[in-house]
């Protein structure tokens, strides 16, 4: 409590005002949210259905979107914010690549050909190597039944 019994306030203005910079960047990365929203209700429905069908678990939301940093005293409301924003950008893209991942799985799952500065997604590790065709088949077998994709050579 202040000195006339008000509470006293436990964070302040981090930058006020705010650089030109950070204003003129502000309404391009926020306006990404219409972008986003649209991707999460396209990526969840796409789950929804097709999952199921494909006979593969469903990705749970909560694995990847975690919305605590705006609890935190020492920050501003307009920190806060953007916490609570990157939070969700961040959470959003990281379930849409896990979906994609496992669709990856049952559909191609070869390793990339290595070399060229490419990073190769962790989920890869488990994938045939490039030029694998056993080791393909092998794991195409797994979500296709017995049946193979291979053709007479």
């Amino acid at each position: 409590m202040g000195s006339l019994g008000a509470p006293t306030r436990t964070w302040t203005w981090q930058a006020w005002p705010p650089r030109i910079r950070t204003l003129l960047a502000a309404p391009m990365i926020y306006a990404m949210i219409v972008p986003l929203v649209i991707l999460d209700v396209c990526v969840e429905i796409y789950q929804r259905v097709v999952f199921p069908l494909l006979g593969t678990p469903i990705a749970p939301r909560r694995e990847y979107m975690r919305f605590d940093r705006h609890r935190l005293e020492y920050l501003d409301p307009i920190q806060k914010l953007g916490c609570w924003y990157c939070g969700y950008a961040n959470g959003l893209l990281h379930y849409a690549s896990r979906i994609a991942a496992q669709t990856e799985e049952i559909f191609c799952p070869i390793q990339h050909q290595s070399g060229g500065g490419f990073h190769p997604p962790a989920h890869h590790a488990d994938f045939a190597p490039f030029g694998d065709r056993e080791g393909f088949e092998a794991r195409w077998a797994k979500w296709h039944g017995s049946s193979t994709v291979s053709r007479s050579s």
